[in-house]
């Protein structure tokens, strides 16, 4: 992305937002010990303000408007465990887009709820595509694979057969 490599996910909208600020509260209140990105959730999404975002790719407009959350996932998991993505592959070439239209903030927790039991591709607010490429547009920076990442546009490609891996039986 933007001349940067990421494995697993870019994220905008409040995904980014939380994924931005986990570690910013070094006091949790001990309900949420071990919890610090549930934590994050609740802390970000009462105050996130629903930044638009504007997807297109080989020039066709996928998205625009604003989002709850928008990953695009070249492999099924996120921040904090959650499976965003759980038809999305490392090995097909492709990136899986996941789009929450916004919602309404007190139906959190069922979206919470939907991507846990994996039903969120099931809702009318939720949008799913499946691309080699893509361009978005964001006021807000995206975290790409934890890290903040600042720009107004940002290119993001999957470059096929690029990773490699030895694997050591024992």
């Amino acid at each position: 992305m933007n001349n940067r490599h990421f494995i697993n996910n870019a994220c905008f909208g409040c995904d980014s937002v939380i994924a931005n600020h986990v570690h910013d509260d070094v006091k949790i209140p001990k309900m949420f010990k071990g919890h610090q990105y549930e934590y994050s959730i609740l802390r970000n999404f009462v105050q996130y303000p629903f930044y638009p975002i504007k997807m297109t790719s080989h020039g066709t407009l996928l998205y625009e408007g604003p989002v709850t959350l928008c990953a695009c996932a070249n492999a099924k998991y996120y921040g904090g465990g959650y499976k965003i993505a759980p038809h999305a592959s490392l090995e097909d070439g492709l990136m899986n887009i996941v789009i929450l239209d916004q919602i309404k903030k007190g139906l959190i927790p069922l979206y919470i709820k939907k991507i846990v039991s994996e039903t969120l591709d099931q809702d009318k607010h939720d949008h799913v595509f499946t691309v080699d490429e893509v361009d978005v547009e964001s006021q807000y920076p995206c975290n790409l694979d934890g890290e903040e990442v600042k720009a107004s546009h940002y290119h993001l490609e999957v470059k096929k057969n690029s990773l490699n891996l030895v694997v050591f039986d024992n």
